[in-house]
């Protein structure tokens, strides 16, 4: 799936990974309503997307972060494998970010994705970091083996 959405990026002429966090949740939103994987169910939760913010210590200090992720749950020798494909924006904490909270809001449907896309285009948490840079962003796929 990384490799993808790298290509899906390339494609569509956005840098690797975007540099602004509403343009890579709308790259996200546009390849998940486009790009389908055939070993997955997307009537049963199997591919999904969400959008999560918040201030959080992975151990490296707290950031604020914004984060779209795609999963996809596979049925695999009667096991579930879910495998996460993360566009993560980092930025310095700061009284205002830490005031925007924590939440997320997940699009469980390609046919919802005008709602999802509505809701991200509208948040408050993009258009205050929309104009601000970030620490870090990421690219990453974590896979369930």
């Amino acid at each position: 799936m990384l490799d993808e959405f790298r290509a899906f990026l390339k494609q569509h002429r956005e840098s690797v990974p975007p540099q602004k966090p509403l343009a890579g949740v709308s790259a996200m939103s546009l390849f998940y309503g486009t790009v389908r994987f055939p070993d997955v169910e997307v009537e049963d939760d199997g591919d999904m997307l969400v959008f999560q913010w918040g201030t959080y210590d992975w151990g490296e200090g707290a950031f604020f972060e914004v984060d779209a992720t795609r999963q996809l749950i596979r049925e695999v020798d009667d096991d579930q494998r879910i495998d996460q494909l993360h566009l993560t924006y980092r930025f310095a904490p700061s009284a205002p970010l830490s005031e925007l909270g924590s939440g997320e809001f997940w699009c469980t449907s390609p046919t919802n994705r005008s709602e999802f896309e509505a809701y991200i285009n509208n948040h408050v948490v993009l258009q205050v970091l929309n104009p601000l840079s970030s620490v870090s962003s990421e690219l990453s796929m974590e896979a369930d083996v």
